[in-house]
């Protein structure tokens, strides 16, 4: 979980919470690419997202980790959860594995 600023506090499911390098985020409403690097700059991967970005609540995918994203308000009662499943519980443990460059 990337927090744009601040102290972030909460257990978040036991998810890595981490700040964003610059101390700031700034996700464009209309739309915008979140580009995920390593820590030497490599391009790992990214995503795009449009308008739907703008309506005050997280955008999630659905279903969990392979979907489309989503409004979250579309497919749970609550507007973000953090470092969850969209229904609050905590993703299955996992090895985190090496990240595989995309062609350049």
């Amino acid at each position: 979980v990337i927090f744009g600023g601040g102290i972030p506090t909460g257990g978040f499911s036991g998810a890595v919470v981490q700040q964003a390098s610059s101390g700031m985020l700034g996700l464009n409403n209309g739309g915008d690419t979140v580009t995920l690097e390593d820590d030497i700059g490599a391009f790992l991967t990214n995503v795009s997202y449009g308008s739907e970005g703008g309506q005050d609540q997280s955008l999630t995918r659905n279903p969990d980790l392979s979907g489309s994203f989503s409004q979250h308000t579309s497919v749970s009662p609550t507007v973000y959860s953090p470092g969850t499943k969209v229904d609050g519980t905590p993703f299955d443990t996992c090895e985190p594995g090496e990240p595989t460059p995309s062609p350049t």
